[in-house]
């Protein structure tokens, strides 16, 4: 993983260090301080802030207990996955 983030980066003239935030599921292979992505970024970019996505989690909850939930918690999802895009370069 961290080695696509490494050559979209260099590919497109970017500044690892501008990178200011990753937000992930907190999943081993992503949060691991010793060998996750978390890890490898925090490598190149030490100022980035790591948090933990909640949306992710209440989208799933809500895909069969509330469906007009869902909805809008997916939208807010795409919305707040294009921001991430965007932020920081």
């Amino acid at each position: 993983m961290f080695e696509i983030h490494d050559t979209f980066i260099c590919e497109d003239n970017l500044d690892w260090t501008k990178c200011i935030g990753v937000r992930t599921d907190s999943g081993h292979s992503m949060s691991s301080c010793y060998g996750g992505l978390h890890a490898l970024i925090q490598r190149n970019a030490p100022d980035a802030l790591w948090t933990h996505c909640i949306i992710h989690r209440e989208a799933l909850a809500s895909k069969h207990q509330s469906p007009p939930l869902n909805v809008v918690l997916e939208s807010v999802l795409e919305v707040s996955n294009f921001i991430k895009t965007w932020q920081g370069f």
